[in-house]
């Protein structure tokens, strides 16, 4: 009887501990989860698109890679690099980006569906470093 109860407890111990570290590893804030799971994908670049032009006509080809902290730029004549400074959400929708531009640039993630992304962004420098929509290089 004695074996059974010290089974019965190490059962419900490891129960425990798997319960609670599952749970850990999904954020409980609707916000926090949405930055996860946009972070996640955006990390999985690179991503391509055409900037917008504000001249008329197609715009410069950018390849964009995401780290946690950067976003870096690469065109065919130059590179830029810019830091992001924060992740936010607000309703489980839109994530964006505090970057430290000079123009203090927020780059928005509208969504992330089937290796596209759609952007908006609030600032010039935004519109000539980050397309509307990009799409994950294979």
């Amino acid at each position: 009887m004695k074996k059974f109860f010290l089974f019965a407890a190490m059962l419900m111990a490891v129960a425990a501990l798997t319960f609670t570290g599952c749970k850990q590893n999904t954020p409980a804030d609707p916000n926090e989860a949405r930055i996860a799971l946009i972070k996640a994908e955006a990390l999985q670049g690179p991503w391509q698109g055409r900037t917008y032009s504000l001249i008329g006509g197609e715009g410069d080809l950018a390849t964009i890679t995401f780290t946690e902290t950067k976003i870096t730029a690469v065109f065919e004549k130059e590179t830029v690099t810019v830091n992001i400074l924060a992740w936010h959400c607000i309703d489980a929708k839109d994530v964006w980006l505090d970057l430290d531009d000079e123009q203090k640039t927020h780059l928005t993630i509208h969504d992330i569906i089937d290796g596209k992304m759609t952007t908006g962004t609030d600032s010039t420098f935004g519109m000539n470093v980050f397309p509307l929509e990009l799409t994950r290089v294979k």
